[in-house]
């Protein structure tokens, strides 16, 4: 038996390319989703100073800004205020935002892996 890697080199730069193409247009999505999940939260969060409002932004996972090529988010706000508007205290009724941000952006976000997906 005789085995040959003849093209083998242009195969694996070619998934090489799709997967890094790939990549990018998913993080694109993620990002462009976490920005709109943002402008969402702070639109609908109870105001009153606007402190929690502007502490609202997106995240890496180490907790940096996101960047291209990053494909997961962590979304929301850093005020410490926020958990008790979220969730209420024993006086006060809660005012969630945060939970129901993705609601409105879900279908699309799928919808958009979904044609990188079949792009494969």
């Amino acid at each position: 038996m005789t085995m040959t890697t003849v093209g083998l080199d242009s195969l694996v730069a070619d998934l090489d390319k799709a997967g890094l193409t790939i990549g990018l247009r998913a993080s694109r999505v993620v990002i462009d989703t976490a920005n709109q999940i943002e402008d969402t939260q702070r639109r609908t969060v109870q105001r009153r100073s606007g402190a929690t409002a502007r502490s609202v932004n997106s995240v890496d996972d180490s907790g940096g800004p996101l960047t291209l090529g990053d494909l997961t988010a962590e979304i929301g706000p850093d005020d410490w205020k926020a958990h008790l508007l979220e969730y209420g205290t024993k006086r006060a009724r809660p005012f969630p935002f945060v939970g129901t941000s993705l609601d409105p952006h879900r279908a699309g976000y799928i919808a958009a892996m979904a044609r990188i997906a079949g792009d494969i």
